[in-house]
């Protein structure tokens, strides 16, 4: 699925405006500041219905403003398009609709999956295990056809265990009645995370050895529990401290993806440059296996791109972006230093949140 075009209206400081976009290459150049990475958290928005920068709907609304409202046609591979609207509404309001259809936003991320490098997406690497929980289970998300209702119902059954355990009754009846759901779907939830990651890590290690060399690096899987141990019999035996605690305290909720080298986490060793190549490598193995599980396409947004990347690795990221046929907005300062296809690129200049359209020629 490509994003043809896109018209915004009160979004953050960009000028309201309609675009149309390149099938491939399409990039932003100008000065910081200028709005470059707006128009990119204008196209990630319309894929998750968030915003990657901010949770605060009125630093994204602009200044005196009392909503924002995006509007995309999409095209899939066969030239069928769909459209997409989304408003917001400082008073907490939202509008959400694909093809004149009211969706919620796992239905857009379906639709539209994408795939975003920014300059903090070192953050996966040093923050929470949710961070790169969810890196995982966007993964999934989008090659198993199952995953998502698995996901749903172990999360209704987690919530339901921890309503239990916050009443601190001491109740083990009511404990073991949601025991055997949970683990059922914790296991199940587990399986597809290693069959996953058993491919993904493959993936990543390979694009590494041309992007970075990292000596000694170790990817591990911790699926929050005793891999050697059954997680109903480690329930169980951990039932007294849950009720202290009031949560459970071990299951899939709890699952990381670990790097280190040596005995070091990565994000005490590396650099942020090495850091964020390393998340470069990441990013793109989920593309490709997308593409070679089911033969679907993401979209990329590369912001700041060409920061901490010399031009040998700028032109991997681009060639295989090139073999991956995905649809890809990049930003830079200056984007002649990117090797791009010239027939099938399109470039804008943005200043003061205005567009304008640069020849290639």
């Amino acid at each position: 699925m490509h994003l043809q075009s896109l018209s915004l209206t009160n979004f953050r400081n960009l000028e309201n405006t309609s675009l149309t976009f390149s099938h491939e290459f399409t990039c932003f150049s100008g000065a910081n500041g200028s709005g470059k990475t707006s128009i990119l958290e204008a196209i990630y928005y319309l894929g998750h219905a968030r915003s990657f920068r901010s949770q605060q709907l009125q630093r994204i609304i602009q200044h005196e403003e009392k909503n924002f409202v995006l509007h995309a046609k999409l095209q899939d591979k066969y030239h069928l398009s769909q459209s997409i609207g989304i408003e917001r509404v400082l008073s907490g309001d939202s509008i959400t609709k694909l093809s004149s259809e009211h969706v919620t936003a796992g239905d857009l991320a379906k639709i539209m999956p994408i795939l975003l490098v920014h300059p903090n997406s070192y953050q996966l690497l040093d923050h929470g295990p949710k961070f790169r929980r969810q890196f995982i289970d966007w993964g999934l998300f989008h090659v198993e056809q199952s995953f998502f209702e698995l996901w749903r119902r172990l999360n209704r059954a987690l919530k339901q265990r921890n309503a239990v355990l916050r009443a601190g009754q001491g109740n083990y009846g009511a404990l073991e009645a949601w025991d055997h759901e949970f683990v059922e779907l914790s296991n199940k939830i587990n399986r597809l995370r290693l069959d996953y990651l058993d491919k993904l890590i493959q993936l990543i290690n390979t694009l590494l050895q041309k992007l970075i060399q990292i000596d000694d690096l170790r990817i591990d899987f911790n699926q929050g529990w005793n891999k050697n141990e059954s997680l109903e019999l480690i329930l169980k035996e951990s039932y007294l401290q849950d009720f202290e605690r009031g949560y459970s305290y071990y299951g899939p909720q709890r699952a990381d993806l670990i790097f280190k080298i040596g005995k070091h986490p990565v994000h005490e060793v590396l650099s942020r440059g090495q850091q964020k190549l390393l998340v470069i490598a990441m990013r793109l193995a989920q593309g490709l296996l997308l593409k070679q599980l089911t033969n679907k396409t993401c979209i990329y947004l590369l912001d700041d791109i060409t920061a901490e990347l010399d031009e040998k690795r700028r032109d991997f990221v681009v060639s295989l972006l090139k073999e991956l046929d995905s649809q890809v907005f990049i930003t830079a300062i200056d984007t002649s230093v990117l090797h791009l296809p010239v027939n099938n690129t399109q470039v804008f200049h943005v200043e003061h949140g205005r567009f304008f359209e640069k020849s290639q020629t």
